[in-house]
């Protein structure tokens, strides 16, 4: 069966990540779809609710099934750092991804989320970008927080996301709420403007609510489930 990667990332740590694969997964298994998560590596605060946790409540996985319990840690820093402040084995860009496209249990799309942005340290060589360029994600979704700053915010992630497919997905927006609407809409306008965003995509998309999110990603993969 064909594997379908989407990859999960962000502006930054906080904005939502784990909050929106959470709810595209429940929302694409509405629709009857087979889906997996994947938190390659994660680290935390001793104590507190883990992505991993999250994402396998929604999936119905186990959870060391969505984070290998080797490649967690429990201190609340990126995961390289965080296992040398352990003194813990962390694996490089490359073993992560051939674990991740090794991966076959039945579904037709899989959900990796990164860790922080896409430049936080992920493994031992590399970030988040440099992972998914490794894995060819059909589809990343960008979140990004609908507040103040939204659009430098989103301009500034896309710039390195060139040459990909993506969903720029605005996480807690109010249509609403004026400046919200007003933020989708001057994206939604400029984002083909060249003086503006000169990189060249393959395509770019908006969604400020799960339904539309996972309307488009159905559009974009490609799977006999789909």
């Amino acid at each position: 069966m064909k594997q379908n990667f989407i990859f999960i990332t962000a502006e930054n740590t906080g904005v939502g990540k784990t909050f929106v694969a959470c709810g595209l997964i429940e929302a694409l298994k509405k629709n009857g779809h087979r889906v997996s998560a994947r938190k390659p590596l994660e680290s935390y605060e001793q104590g507190e609710i883990r992505d991993s946790e999250l994402l396998s409540a929604s999936s119905c996985e186990d959870v060391d099934s969505v984070t290998d319990p080797k490649w967690r840690y429990d201190v609340p820093m990126a995961p390289p750092m965080a296992a040398s402040i352990l003194r813990r084995y962390v694996p490089s860009t490359r073993e992560v991804a051939e674990t991740l496209s090794g991966y076959a249990n039945g579904t037709c799309v899989t959900l990796v989320e990164g860790a922080g942005g896409l430049y936080s340290p992920l493994t031992s060589d590399g970030n988040s970008l440099s992972l998914a360029e490794l894995i060819h994600p059909k589809i990343f979704i960008l979140v990004i927080k609908s507040q103040l700053g939204a659009i430098n915010n989103t301009l500034l992630s896309l710039r390195t996301l060139a040459g990909k497919n993506v969903v720029v997905y605005l996480n807690y927006h109010d249509n609403k709420n004026i400046l919200h609407a007003e933020n989708l809409q001057f994206l939604e306008d400029v984002v083909g403007n060249k003086n503006i965003l000169p990189e060249h995509f393959e395509k770019i998309q908006f969604a400020s609510d799960i339904n539309t999110l996972r309307d488009l990603c159905e559009k974009e993969l490609s799977c006999s489930h789909l």
